[in-house]
């Protein structure tokens, strides 16, 4: 769901209108998309970006109260970006995760 989306429906869903926010950061958009599109749909309001600079900006937008990201960003490590946004805004939570294709 596009950002776009996701704060139109922040503030018209869930109880008393408010759907906590969760942040799904991956390079790989097929993994965030999937991830976003079922957190959405248990009541969350859930952003995919898909690089650690698309994370920190939205982030800035729209402070998650959870953060899930794929350790092996291609540009930075996740504690290096998680920690930089900790600078701007509280973190509730994160789980960061690791995929390979190596089943």
């Amino acid at each position: 769901m596009p950002l776009t989306e996701v704060l139109k429906t922040t503030k018209d869903s869930g109880p008393k209108g408010y759907r906590p926010v969760v942040l799904v950061v991956d390079d790989e958009s097929a993994i965030a998309d999937t991830l976003a599109e079922i957190l959405s749909r248990s009541g969350y309001a859930a952003v995919p970006v898909y690089d650690a600079e698309s994370a920190l900006d939205t982030a800035l937008l729209m402070p998650p109260e959870m953060l899930i990201s794929d350790v092996m960003l291609p540009e930075t490590a996740a504690s290096t970006w998680l920690s930089k946004s900790a600078a701007f805004f509280p973190i509730a939570g994160y789980c960061c995760f690791r995929t390979s294709g190596d089943l």
